[in-house]
């Protein structure tokens, strides 16, 4: 086993210099860019419509009022802090440097029809972005702007994003009650029934104090 360790590391060379030859021209090479400018100037709370469209699906949501609905494939409430950590990664994306101008690499990095394109509107403004495959470490997605032939390398790992399921979109919440709304929790099963109820601010079970943690988890 020893002896092919050396074979193994040659291997893995050979392979990150073929790596290397593809994603380079002759003349060009990819240079980094200044981390502080947004690679997207939008603002993501004058956003109203986001529109995901990929080879496999299309989904879009829609803002109604204060809060983020599922518009397709399906009408539903979507999952509110989902959507909010989206457009926060989408809005503050900066680019760590353009891999390549070449528009003939488009379909090596996926940024191409292969992608999954981003369409962000609201208040007469809006902004795009096409998504392609990861980078070297999953926290790196390669992506280019629609109107352009630059493809970027960006620190976030956006095509796991960029291509959650219609299921994950939406809001899986069976109930919600403000916790500071419950003064009482019945439990029933077989022929045991009891109930925790909030007196003087600590739960008992009539007399009886109860462990304050578990019914704080609980709740």
């Amino acid at each position: 086993m020893k002896r092919n360790i050396p074979v193994l590391i040659l291997f893995v060379l050979v392979l990150a210099l073929i790596a290397y030859v593809l994603l380079q021209q002759p003349g060009e090479r990819s240079r980094s860019v200044d981390e502080r400018d947004r690679l997207l100037s939008v603002d993501s709370s004058a956003i109203s419509k986001i529109a995901i469209s990929s080879p496999q699906q299309k989904v879009v949501l829609a803002k109604k009022g204060s809060e983020w609905v599922l518009e397709q494939p399906v009408q539903y409430r979507a999952d509110q802090a989902i959507v909010k950590s989206f457009l926060g990664e989408v809005a503050d994306l900066r680019a760590r440097s353009v891999v390549s101008a070449n528009r003939e690499k488009h379909p090596l990095f996926q940024v191409d029809t292969s992608g999954t394109q981003i369409m962000l509107t609201g208040q007469g403004s809006g902004a795009g972005l096409i998504v392609g495959k990861t980078g070297w470490t999953y926290d790196e997605t390669y992506v280019r702007l629609p109107d352009g032939d630059e493809v970027y390398l960006v620190d976030a790992n956006l095509a796991s994003i960029a291509g959650r399921a219609v299921a994950d979109w939406r809001d899986r919440t069976i109930v919600m009650i403000p916790r500071d709304q419950i003064r009482e929790i019945k439990y029933q099963y077989g022929d045991t029934t009891f109930a925790l109820v909030l007196a003087d601010s600590l739960w008992r079970i009539g007399t009886e104090k109860v462990e304050q943690w578990v019914v704080n988890n609980l709740l």
